[in-house]
């Protein structure tokens, strides 16, 4: 499993098209950290992108609270 700043996450969300990013601890995560990356469309390219990354599955998500419809939670550190 690969460690990955917070920063590299939010810099290529924003390739991505995400409309939000943001760091939040995770009792989950095997860094005890993820990145919460928001999008207005299923991200199926990011998720995907990030779980060969991380060598980790990636959750996805579809909410109907938040800033957009869709979030991805990936392990990072910060």
């Amino acid at each position: 499993m690969n460690s990955v700043p917070y920063s590299l996450i939010a810099d290529i969300a924003d390739q991505f098209n995400a409309v939000d990013c943001v760091w939040r601890e995770s009792e989950r995560s095997f860094t005890g950290f993820v990145a919460e990356v928001w999008f207005d469309e299923l991200p199926s390219e990011f998720a995907i992108k990030w779980a060969e990354v991380v060598g980790y599955a990636v959750k996805v998500r579809r909410v109907d609270r938040g800033v957009a419809r869709f979030a991805v939670s990936v392990p990072c550190v910060v």
